[in-house]
């Protein structure tokens, strides 16, 4: 069962019923393979205070408490801006593009 909601020609936006989703994938022989819960946007707090190293190719991240003190057990949504156009705090960086657009990027990332 779907959970958008768009017009045609339109990105869309995810629909909960409720505060979670259950998204499965099953296999060939119908058997679940993967289980997760998704939860709405409601149902995270911001952490603060918390630092980000990043490889220079963007495939992989680390996170940290600045403090030192561990993550609580739990579900989070990380939520980055990709910049595609950074002339305002840094001049010599690079102008990248999508289909002539310079706008940022917002993207997701949920972690268990």
């Amino acid at each position: 069962m779907s959970r958008f909601a768009a017009s045609f020609g339109e990105r869309g936006g995810l629909n909960f019923r409720g505060d979670r989703a259950d998204l499965r994938l099953v296999g060939p022989d119908r058997t679940i393979v993967h289980r997760r819960a998704l939860l709405s946007d409601n149902q995270y707090s911001p952490v603060t205070d918390v630092l980000a190293q990043r490889k220079a190719d963007g495939t992989g991240f680390f996170l940290m408490k600045r403090d030192g003190s561990a993550f609580y057990e739990g579900q989070y949504r990380l939520q980055m801006t990709y910049r595609r156009e950074n002339l305002a705090i840094d001049p010599e960086s690079p102008v990248l593009s999508e289909a002539g657009g310079t706008t940022p990027e917002v993207v997701s990332l949920n972690i268990s």
